[in-house]
């Protein structure tokens, strides 16, 4: 199916005017759904482009998903009939798989690889299928959720708060703390699943992430590697952020990280989105992110 191209924002109002005519620091652009943001997301970067202050690989512009990024670089393409190196708008999980990629290629490692939802589903099965055999001894799962051990909607919340967990940056040990905090043993089971599903996957599949690992895993490998972090920042002079309130806990913190490499070039970031509305809540989205986000409001 055609991505459509819509018109580039031709007479911008006062407020979208400003957020285009930023420099310096952090913004954010508050707005209800229709009233103009991915619009002024795209003219931020066209302006910037246009005034040769910038070119497209110093620009990196995040989407909520792989449809709305492809949907952004195609819109910027056609404006500035051209092509560009690098991806001009892409998903977080796009840019920490670009990420580990260049760790990889620095290391000399082979290229990471990104589990699927179904892979993950087969893991956390044949783990519980072992412990339901005893060939290998499993959590301490209340009594009430047993009769749910085998099911796929019960392999598809545990995978969903496993990867919650680690967008958090909960680890087992955190979870489990949290388990004996506010007495859900379910969630001590899920810690013990946790450690192993990590153990297992980490032997099984070296250089393989799961969706919500990745970001994490980015964030973690700019921060314990200056090569890599001197390589991430680059030329990097602009992240525009539309639909912010779809920002998850993991790719918040991989901006930040981003955004804290040391660079004698300074680094505008832009968050556009509503705070007021997330349609990607089940996935981890935090609308507060935005809300909290320091740089003033437009």
């Amino acid at each position: 199916m055609p991505v459509q191209v819509h018109p580039t924002l031709r007479v911008p109002t006062d407020e979208q005017r400003a957020a285009i005519d930023h420099r310096g620091g952090a913004l954010r652009v508050l707005g209800a759904p229709r009233t103009g943001k991915t619009e002024t997301a795209v003219a931020i970067v066209l302006d910037r482009v246009r005034r040769q202050e910038l070119t497209t690989d110093q620009v990196l512009l995040l989407a909520g998903t792989r449809e709305a990024a492809a949907g952004l670089r195609r819109r910027i393409m056609v404006e500035l009939g051209g092509t560009a190196t690098t991806p001009v708008a892409r998903t977080a999980s796009s840019l920490a798989f670009g990420i580990l990629r260049q760790r990889a290629g620095l290391l000399g490692d082979p290229p990471p690889r990104l589990l699927n939802g179904p892979e993950q589903d087969v893991v956390i099965r044949d783990l519980l299928a072992g412990h339901a055999s005893g060939e290998v001894e499993g959590p301490a799962w209340p009594d009430r959720v047993v009769g749910a051990l085998g099911t796929r909607a019960f392999r598809a919340e545990l995978r969903d708060l496993l990867m919650r967990a680690v967008e958090n940056d909960l680890g087992a040990a955190d979870l489990l703390e949290l388990a004996e905090r506010y007495e859900v043993p379910e969630w001590a089971a899920c810690a013990d699943l946790l450690e192993e599903y990590d153990r297992v996957t980490a032997l099984a599949t070296p250089g393989a992430y799961d969706p919500a690992w990745i970001v994490a895993a980015a964030a973690q490998a700019i921060a314990e590697d200056p090569a890599l972090a001197s390589a991430v920042r680059g030329e990097l002079r602009l992240i525009v952020v539309d639909d912010a309130q779809e920002l998850t806990a993991g790719s918040a913190r991989l901006l930040a990280t981003i955004a804290a490499i040391p660079s004698p070039a300074p680094l505008d970031i832009v968050l556009l989105g509503d705070p007021d509305t997330s349609v990607q809540s089940f996935r981890g989205a935090d609308p507060g992110i935005l809300g909290g986000a320091s740089g003033a409001p437009v």
